[in-house]
């Protein structure tokens, strides 16, 4: 937030004024309160973890695995937010899978694939999350295509495959169109490739109805859509809440 300070002009003038009138000793002790004033202005603030804006396009690194008890996960995820944040990491949500509460997943906006993988690898962290009950933990890398930042809904459904091309799947996707997908139940959200691979392809669309957004998925329709569309393997779909 920004203080805009009125009167500034008219307090000058009288500040003078006084100088003028009482002489030395008041001019000395204006210069002093003038001087701490100036330091105080100068003064720098002090560091803040903020988390940077969300551009469109970037790397995501999405961490699945699996938890003893999901309170005792939740503490110790939160220890490790400064490491995170300096190996620059920052997290765009933590969801739990609606069909198995112990089923986990983390999606991080990642600044630098060296550094994050450094952290991920190294045996402080590896010790931490044996600790706190992680097992079973299976990280990847996506390269974010696009991404609607004003996605807001508590359900998503995630959809992962490969296609023979992604040019050629993309316009399928989008001769579908969104208007289409919303009237299903969903909102898109996330159109991601893989790292390396990326003819494998992921996609996060929010969930407005899931009675509706079921059974699109799994129609005979959408089936059709994805052939046409080049799609090699079986989908893998996963749905998923909010943890936060």
């Amino acid at each position: 937030m920004k203080k805009v300070i009125q009167g500034f002009l008219p307090a000058c003038a009288l500040l003078l004024s006084l100088q003028a009138c009482n002489g030395d000793k008041t001019t000395e002790t204006t210069d002093t309160k003038m001087m701490d004033s100036s330091a105080m202005a100068t003064k720098p603030e002090a560091p803040m973890n903020v988390t940077p804006a969300i551009p469109s396009q970037f790397t995501m690194l999405e961490v699945d695995f699996m938890v003893n008890d999901v309170a005792t996960w939740k503490a110790g995820f939160a220890e490790d937010s400064a490491q995170r944040t300096a190996a620059g990491m920052h997290t765009l949500a933590v969801a739990q899978d609606v069909n198995n509460p112990k089923h986990l997943q983390i999606d991080m906006m990642v600044d630098d694939t060296a550094r994050s993988n450094a952290f991920m690898k190294s045996p402080e962290l590896q010790a931490h999350i044996k600790k706190i009950g992680v097992s079973n933990a299976k990280p990847a890398l996506y390269h974010v295509e696009r991404f609607d930042t004003s996605s807001h809904e508590k359900t998503w459904v995630m959809v992962t495959h490969k296609v023979k091309d992604f040019a050629t799947w993309l316009k399928a996707f989008d001769d579908e169109t969104m208007n289409k997908r919303i009237s299903e139940g969903m909102h898109d959200v996330v159109v991601a490739r893989g790292i390396p691979d990326d003819n494998t392809v992921q996609v996060i669309l929010d969930i407005t109805d899931m009675a509706k957004a079921k059974a699109a998925i799994t129609s005979p329709d959408k089936k059709q859509i994805m052939m046409k569309a080049g799609v090699t393997s079986t989908p893998v779909i996963s749905y998923w809440k909010s943890l936060e």
